[in-house]
Formats: C-alpha cells, structure tokens, sequence
C-alpha cells in the first residue's frame, strides 16, 4: 500500500480536479474544509478525512471506501451512489445528506447523526451502528 500523501490546500485539490485528477487515495486530509465543494466521482479511499467540513458538497459516485471520515461534518452533502464501505464514520454529521444506493457495507456509523439522512436503497449490510450504550450490527446477506 502508497503512503500517505499530503495534500497542502484545497486550492491544490480544486486546481488538480478542475484538470481531471480524481485519484486522491490515501492523501491525508484532515480538518480540510471543502464545504459546498463539486467532488463528483472522486477517489478518496483510505483517505485520512477526520474532521472535515464536507457540509453541502457534492461527492456523488465518490469512492470513500475505507476513508477516516471521524468527527467529520457531512451535512446536507449528497453522497448518492457513493461507496463508503469499510469507511470509519464514527461521530461524524450525516443530518439531511444523500446518501441513496450508498454502499456502507462494514461501516462504522457508531454516533453518527442520521437525522432526515436519506438512506433509501443504501447497502448497510456488516455496518455497525452505536448509540451511546446500544451496538446494532447490521448482518450480512449470506451470498454464498
């Protein structure tokens, strides 16, 4: 496996994005701010994204699948068709965002704010969901 990268700015990103990179895998982006931010289709598996300020941003089709996403604010970002299995979301801010025919298989989703979150055709199977005192493991369909 690459090693971490660091991305310096989210200028850095908007400018590489704009000229069509999308593979940011790995990169380490913590506490970034790319609020409101167009990242269509964008690769940041097994990125470091803890404590990001993702509120409002459009990451439709984007690969988060093993990403650190604790702590990070996801409001109102449309995560449609997004793949966010394996991905760590503990305590992170999911109120009103997209998050239809999102994978989220084997995620963590312990603390995570879900209110008004569109979960509609979302694959949760494996993810884990806790609630202060309350571990709900989602089973996975046996597909053998």
């Amino acid at each position: 496996m690459e090693d971490k990268k660091h991305i310096i700015s989210i200028g850095e990103i908007e400018h590489k994005y704009a000229a069509g990179q999308r593979d940011f895998r790995n990169a380490d982006l913590h506490k970034i701010n790319l609020a409101g931010e167009d990242l269509v289709k964008i690769d940041f598996s097994n990125a470091n994204l803890k404590g990001a300020n993702l509120e409002n941003a459009d990451l439709t089709g984007a690969n988060l699948s093993s990403a650190d996403l604790r702590f990070s604010n996801l409001r109102d970002a449309c995560l449609s068709n997004a793949d966010l299995s394996y991905a760590d979301l503990e305590d992170a801010d999911l109120t009103n965002a997209d998050l239809s025919y999102a994978d989220l298989s084997y995620a963590d989703l312990s603390n995570v704010d879900l209110s008004k979150t569109n979960l509609l055709g979302a694959d949760l199977s494996g993810a884990l969901i806790r609630i202060g005192n309350i571990n709900i493991k989602v089973n996975a369909d046996d597909k053998q």
